[in-house]
């Protein structure tokens, strides 16, 4: 529980890597729809947010972007959730929005995103047992 509850802290906590460079040039024509086919072909969950991660606007577009990543991340876990557990993973994405609404400008909007796919990540990686490999779903 200790363990579970420090990555909770860590996640709410937004944090922005760029570890990789993004493999879809910023200048190129359609970015968000580049960026969302490298997403839906990454592998899985892992690498789909690693793209995003490494292609994030830090601006009104993350949307998009994230919105990609969720559902493959949620593919591998969503309905392995008990009701608690889902409920548990509804509340915490709901903190990421409920930090940044009085807050305005899409600098605040893309980290609320972001901090939304950090849960998402998070309960992948909790609830699929391979996910340090990858699932490849």
């Amino acid at each position: 529980m200790k363990k579970l509850l420090i990555l909770i802290a860590a996640t709410l906590l937004p944090i922005f890597a760029h570890a990789a460079e993004c493999p879809v040039s910023p200048e190129t024509e359609n970015y968000l729809d580049k960026v969302v086919a490298e997403i839906q072909n990454a592998g899985g969950c892992l690498g789909a947010v690693g793209v995003a991660e490494s292609c994030a606007l830090g601006a009104s577009g993350d949307g998009k972007i994230v919105a990609a990543v969720v559902p493959v991340c949620e593919a591998g876990f969503l309905t392995k959730l008990t009701t608690n557990e889902r409920n548990s993973y509804e509340n915490l994405l709901s903190k990421c929005f409920k930090k940044y609404e009085n807050l305005s400008g899409s600098m605040y909007y893309s980290a609320a995103l972001f901090c939304a796919m950090d849960v998402t990540r998070m309960h992948f990686q909790i609830f699929t047992p391979a996910a340090t490999g990858e699932e490849g779903l």
